[in-house]
């Protein structure tokens, strides 16, 4: 138990001076005694603390003033409780203990229990038909952007912002860049280079879906650096690159504290983990038991942009195949090969030029925001939000480049992606040289079984998955000129294989 003093507020709103580092609040020996967690609660009161629960995210969280501006935590954050306990020092000159802080917690959340939920943005959010990006630097600026331009505002105006530990600052963005700048850092051609840099647009709209960015290449091409170069311009990061996670709890984790996420050399993509990378991509929830022994809940619900590069990326699963920008990464020459530190070094003097430029395509994304367009791909948010910016004079090419480049890319992933499924090479072998194939199930299984021995563990194993795997491929098949129907015999299902029109629309 505490004994309670006079606590002079405005002592408390700022660090104490040099001045009145040694001066002693005078104490009032008569007042009753009170719990330490009921005065830090008084004092958060007194300074404007505001608890509260976020829209997307389980838990509660606290708004404070702190060296001029105001912060964004979880109650339970290393931040906020240093904050509070130097708070309740300079008022009582003792200090609190751990549980006095968790009685703390419980508090704020009651408070917060009967309040509006607030939205809470990581590192790009959006209010008023303007975006804003968080610079994450000691000044707490942050840059709103219109239909006019952009400029940095303080903090304090723009909607609420929640900073995890490994973001980093970004630097000021400069006038008079250009995205072309980007060329000097990723090794691609021309058309990869549309694809990548209208992902980097399509990642900074504030509403989503997000394509993901796949990034391929033999050694030595640079899609590590590459995917640390795209993450640096919008979301730097202490952690450059993620490995790929194990399951939904390390994915969404990753997701609830960047705004980009990279991960790095990715192999085969499992079902599972497809799914969760779709949502991921284009919005989901993820929810679990917060403890064994209760039926209490955690969940998160959002959207992210993510990059994943591997040597061989295999993307086969059409559903996450309909949301993903493929880039093949060209091998460097040996002369033109750079040390890390040369290149990084070359990035940062140009950093604050290539967020101007992205900052100058985001405004003209959003002047051009009445332009609907037609005939859109499966990801249509971000195919729209990157045509707006290019007919906004936004983007380092011609309007029309974007669509004619993506129109291109999506044959072309398509058919790597049927040569790339066990399955769907081994139809495209038996239709190579007929217009026609008819079968049972059971001898299509051990057609496409036949000399696949390290592949078999990834192939189906039983003729009613090779039925569901056939109904995944079908709009891909196609795509490509072969149709199939299944019908039901007395023997079992017949599957018959027919050439069709290849113009049918994917």
């Amino acid at each position: 138990m505490i004994v309670t003093k006079e606590i002079d507020i405005l002592s408390l709103l700022e660090p104490p001076s040099d001045e009145t580092q040694d001066k002693k609040l005078i104490g009032v020996e008569d007042s009753p005694i009170q719990p330490a967690s009921v005065i830090m609660f008084d004092i958060c009161r007194d300074l404007g603390v505001i608890a509260f629960r976020a829209e997307d995210l389980d838990g509660i969280f606290v708004r404070f003033r702190a060296n001029g501006h105001d912060e964004i935590t979880h109650v339970k954050s290393e931040r906020f409780k240093y904050w509070i306990t130097e708070k309740f020092f300079v008022s009582t000159e003792t200090a609190p203990n751990a549980a006095d802080i968790d009685k703390l917690a419980l508090l704020l959340g009651a408070e917060a229990y009967g309040r509006t939920k607030h939205r809470l943005f990581t590192r790009i959010g959006h209010a008023d038909e303007k975006v804003y990006v968080d610079l994450c630097n000691e000044d707490f600026q942050v840059v709103e952007i219109d239909g006019g331009g952009w400029r940095i505002v303080d903090g304090d105006s723009a909607p609420w912002f929640i900073r995890s530990s490994g973001m980093c600052a970004l630097p000021i963005p400069e006038r008079g860049g250009s995205l072309d700048m980007l060329r000097d850092f990723c090794n691609v051609n021309d058309d990869d280079f549309v694809v990548m840099v209208s992902w980097l647009v399509a990642a900074c709209n504030p509403h989503g879906a997000y394509p993901l960015l796949a990034l391929s290449s033999e050694h030595g091409s640079g899609k590590s650096t590459v995917t640390t170069i795209l993450q640096r311009i919008i979301d730097a990061n202490t952690t450059e690159r993620l490995a790929p996670p194990k399951d939904a709890d390390a994915l969404f984790a990753a997701g609830a504290g960047r705004w980009i996420i990279p991960f790095d050399n990715f192999g085969r993509i499992d079902e599972t983990l497809s799914n969760h990378l779709c949502r991921l991509s284009t919005g989901g929830g993820y929810s679990k038991r917060a403890l064994y022994t209760d039926n209490d809940s955690f969940s998160v619900s959002i959207k992210r942009p993510l990059i994943l590069n591997g040597i061989a990326l295999s993307l086969s699963r059409l559903d996450l195949l309909d949301r993903t920008y493929p880039i093949r990464l060209e091998s460097i020459a040996t002369e033109k090969r750079r040390a890390e530190k040369q290149l990084y070094a070359a990035f940062e003097r140009v950093h604050g030029k290539l967020l101007g430029a992205l900052l100058t395509a985001i405004a003209a994304a959003l002047r051009e925001s009445d332009y609907v367009p037609d005939n859109l791909s499966r990801m249509a948010d971000a195919e729209t939000f990157v045509l707006q910016s290019e007919r906004g004079g936004g983007l380092p090419w011609p309007v029309g480049t974007f669509k004619n480049v993506l129109t291109r890319r999506e044959n072309a992933k398509i058919d790597e992606a049927l040569a790339d499924d066990g399955v769907a090479a081994k139809i495209l072998e038996l239709m190579e040289n007929s217009e026609t194939w008819s079968g049972t199930l059971k001898e299509l299984l051990q057609y496409i079984a036949d000399g696949a021995d390290e592949e078999r563990k990834y192939l189906p194993q039983t003729g009613k998955a090779l039925g569901r795997k056939l109904e995944e491929l079908k709009p891909m098949l196609r795509h490509v000129g072969i149709e199939f129907v299944k019908e039901e015999k007395r023997l079992g299902y017949i599957i018959t294989f027919t050439k069709c029109d290849v113009n049918i629309p994917f």
